[in-house]
């Protein structure tokens, strides 16, 4: 239950804290706005200017006709119209029809666009770019509490969820004690190995040595797997390098037995022999070294 929790305060807090932070470009997404309308609401200014300029009478031709250039101009103003309005763009009227028809429109239009264009200039320059730290507290003051508020929420189901985790580690196998007997363990393969010893040392080449073997078999599954199965514990409760140091050891000790259990099987007691004392000394230093931890 404390996993779901601590799952469900993460992504609380990581959608809290990106909304919250997304407000820092607010200011940049009204600026971007602004523009994108002066840039539309301009090209309209713009092309009406420029039906007006298109009307001036041409130089070098003092004597061309007034109706001549009015045409001009009408023709120009009625593909501006037709292109700011797309209800009128497919319209069957004349552009002398369509330009006297929207007369007042497009003067009502005229003085709104110049209005959106004058409005929006105020408001960019009122948007200036601001230095670094005044920008932040702009933004703290709009979602810093959010963005902090999102931020307690990812700590807090970050604990949890370690602590969770660390519950799992810790918890005791099938079988296996709350607490982990490691030195326990490690004390009795040390008084089980220096016995095998003079009756290993005893034995000739070819012939078997049934207690031994019987000996690391029973180590095996009484002593060795419960405290292999329980490693993840160990590791959880002392932390990766502090249970390097005694578990290494205590892996080789394992090995040894391994090999002289093999040995002993294949009639090679002297082998066995040297296995044995590399066993011993390999859970003497995992002793020590799960000892000094306590320290």
């Amino acid at each position: 239950m404390k996993a779901v929790i601590a799952m469900a305060l993460l992504v609380a807090g990581v959608c809290v804290s990106a909304t919250s932070g997304s407000l820092l470009g607010g200011a940049e997404e009204q600026r971007a706005e602004l523009k994108a309308q002066q840039a539309v609401t301009g090209s309209f200014l713009g092309a009406l200017s420029s039906c007006d300029e298109a009307a001036e009478q041409p130089e070098g031709e003092p004597d061309a006709e007034a109706a001549v250039v009015e045409q001009t101009r009408l023709e120009c103003r009625a593909g501006a119209i037709r292109g700011w309005d797309a209800e009128l763009a497919d319209s069957d009227l004349s552009d002398a029809d369509l330009v006297s028809s929207h007369a007042a429109a497009l003067a009502t239009a005229e003085a709104d666009v110049q209005r959106m264009n004058t409005a929006a200039s105020e408001t960019l320059e009122g948007l200036a770019v601001l230095a670094p730290g005044p920008r932040f507290m702009e933004w703290f003051g709009k979602g810093g509490i959010g963005w902090l508020a999102g931020l307690v929420l990812v700590v807090v189901g970050a604990v949890l969820g370690r602590q969770a985790a660390y519950a799992r580690a810790t918890a005791p196998t099938k079988g296996s004690s709350a607490t982990p007997n490691f030195d326990d363990a490690v004390v009795t393969l040390l008084e089980a190995t220096v016995r095998m010893q003079p009756l290993v040392a005893a034995t000739k080449d070819g012939d078997d040595c049934a207690e031994a073997r019987a000996i690391i078999e029973h180590l095996e599954t009484a002593v060795l797997a419960p405290v292999v199965d329980d490693r993840r514990r160990y590791q959880a409760r002392d932390g990766v390098a502090v249970f390097a140091e005694y578990f290494g050891p205590f892996s080789a000790g394992e090995r040894n037995l391994a090999r002289a259990w093999s040995s002993l099987t294949d009639g090679y007691p002297h082998v066995a022999a040297d296995a044995l004392v590399a066993a011993k000394a390999a859970f003497e230093q995992a002793a020590a070294a799960y000892a000094k931890r306590t320290v």
